[in-house]
């Protein structure tokens, strides 16, 4: 009688990290089907998540670094401040305290990381939940939350491109308000109090392309055709925008 001692069991060939995070770029659809068929990685949602930390931390010093740009801050928190002052929710005392903050270059630093960082930690895993409700229901995704929080995690870096590129055209252009959005057209008369402009600037093309690849990724976890992902991520990126442009569901 042959016994199973010499049958091999099968383990399970996963991508490295590295590989991962080239294909969330270079080859979407491979890494898509890999994690398809593939248990969830922590590495592969907890490194994008400190990177995403890591490039806040990376604008704020940037902007510290550059006079101009240092200075266009401290006029819009000024701005900030005496509106608040005006709609009588904040006393001058307390203006004049929160925009001395901004005037030390230590103290901006230090609590604009920690700020950023609390931040970001809280939009990552929320967005994750809204992402993955919304695909349990709407595409019948059978998978947990964390198998969404790590295609959620390697999209961000398409994000964490664009905060880099952000950061050139100011320092390129010498303006806050530069970002790689429509709103690019009319950064130098930009009102945030003005929606269509406002609504130019959520036009972010890094957020954008997130959103596609996203979409593909949740089509292909859930096996269902790539269309349904992509009206999916793109119905709840439009949802946003016309609520943060015209509810006020945003900081401005």
């Amino acid at each position: 009688m042959e016994t199973n001692e010499n049958l091999e069991v099968p383990v399970e060939q996963t991508s490295s990290l590295l590989t991962r995070i080239t294909n969330v770029f270079a080859s979407p659809g491979e890494l898509f089907t890999e994690l398809s068929q593939s248990k969830p990685k922590t590495s592969s949602w907890l490194i994008p998540l400190i990177i995403s930390i890591l490039m806040a931390f990376f604008v704020i010093i940037s902007i510290q670094l550059n006079e101009s740009l240092k200075f266009q801050v401290r006029e819009i928190q000024a701005e900030r401040m005496q509106e608040l002052v005006n709609q009588g929710r904040m006393t001058q005392e307390q203006a004049d305290m929160a925009t001395g903050r901004t005037d030390s270059s230590q103290s901006f630093i230090i609590f604009g990381s920690i700020s950023a960082m609390i931040m970001t930690i809280i939009i990552f895993f929320l967005i994750a939940l809204i992402f993955w409700l919304a695909a349990k229901f709407g595409l019948k995704f059978s998978g947990n939350y964390t198998k969404i929080l790590e295609l959620y995690g390697l999209t961000t870096l398409i994000t964490s491109l664009g905060a880099i590129i952000t950061i050139l055209l100011m320092y390129v252009l010498d303006s806050i308000r530069v970002t790689p959005s429509a709103a690019i057209f009319i950064y130098e008369n930009f009102d945030t109090k003005n929606n269509f402009h406002f609504l130019l600037s959520q036009l972010n093309i890094f957020t954008i392309w997130q959103m596609g690849i996203l979409g593909y990724g949740l089509a292909k976890l859930a096996n269902k055709p790539t269309s349904a992902g992509l009206v999916l991520s793109y119905s709840l990126w439009i949802i946003w925008v016309i609520a943060s442009t015209f509810l006020g569901l945003s900081f401005r």
